[in-house]
């Protein structure tokens, strides 16, 4: 669960989706979800805080020499869109009280972040909540951040009653994080020999409204991709974005398609390079 995201209704709510359904009102015989008979008007609130979730700069080398020492100077722009991971079984969590011992039952890729963060929601030492892993149903990433086990446990600890809640797959569309989007800009120098002199990376990120891995999953777009290629000149930034879209959060590969994707392409417009770039360098040479 990201920091500032809603837990009950009164707290602020920054995605139209956040606000979770009174699950202390539901029970499995429910023929609809309560939030289909509630109407919410939601008042433009303070002043936003600032866009950017999260930021960071790295830089070996002088890529500006790099690039003015290079025969051939590639540029462009490569996209990714919002994926849903789509695991066979959506988000489901049941808890309930054994003694002064919280119990939670969930499908889960992190049982120690979910114990942690639990226990700091509803106030109780981490000794105190007991959590089962499952048999995850599919996860693929989507499992790794904590969406319903927090309000079925402060349920439960509120009522001293067994709370069970399961996504149907409508909720598991608009409340799971999926995929980052991303718009990755990538700049290769290379001699005509095929060593590269330079590269600059710049990836943009956006994380929805909450900010789930908005460091680290952008981060490894460039750091697990530019080590691949052999090059002394290597500058990269990454900013990601908060904005009101289906939250985003971790996905199978982590981030680091997108930068090993950007950096493939970029020589010849279809990938077909060697381990050090260089055949995809020769290519791209006026004449070659």
């Amino acid at each position: 669960m990201a920091e500032g995201a809603p837990l009950v209704h009164d707290e602020p709510i920054v995605y139209v989706h956040g606000a979770p359904d009174d699950l202390a009102e539901q029970n499995q015989g429910s023929a609809q979800r309560g939030t289909e008979h509630v109407t919410i008007n939601f008042p433009i609130g303070a002043k936003p805080h600032s866009n950017i979730a999260a930021a960071v700069h790295g830089r070996i080398g002088n890529v500006e020499q790099g690039f003015a020492e290079a025969d051939v100077v590639l540029e462009r722009t490569y996209e990714s869109k919002q994926v849903q991971q789509c695991p066979a079984e959506t988000h489901v969590c049941y808890t309930y009280m054994d003694g002064d011992r919280l119990v939670i039952h969930a499908s889960t890729q992190v049982p120690w972040h979910l114990r942690r963060q639990v226990a700091r929601i509803v106030g109780l030492k981490q000794h105190k909540v007991h959590v089962i892993k499952e048999r995850v149903g599919g996860g693929f990433g989507s499992k790794q951040d904590i969406l319903l086990e927090e309000v079925c446990a402060w349920a439960t600890c509120v009522t001293g009653r067994a709370v069970y809640f399961h996504y149907t797959r409508e909720e598991e569309f608009i409340s799971n994080t999926s995929r980052h989007v991303a718009k990755v800009w990538v700049k290769i120098g290379a001699k005509k020999d095929g060593r590269l002199t330079a590269i600059d990376m710049n990836f943009l990120a956006n994380t929805g409204p909450y900010g789930n891995h908005a460091l680290t999953v952008p981060s490894n777009g460039p750091a697990l991709s530019l080590p691949l290629y052999p090059c002394d000149n290597v500058n990269f930034q990454v900013t990601t974005y908060y904005s009101n879209i289906c939250p985003n959060g971790a996905y199978q590969g982590y981030g680091a398609p997108k930068g090993n994707f950007a950096l493939t392409m970029i020589p010849g417009g279809d990938g077909g390079t060697t381990a050090d770039g260089s055949a995809g360098y020769h290519r791209a040479q006026p004449g070659s």
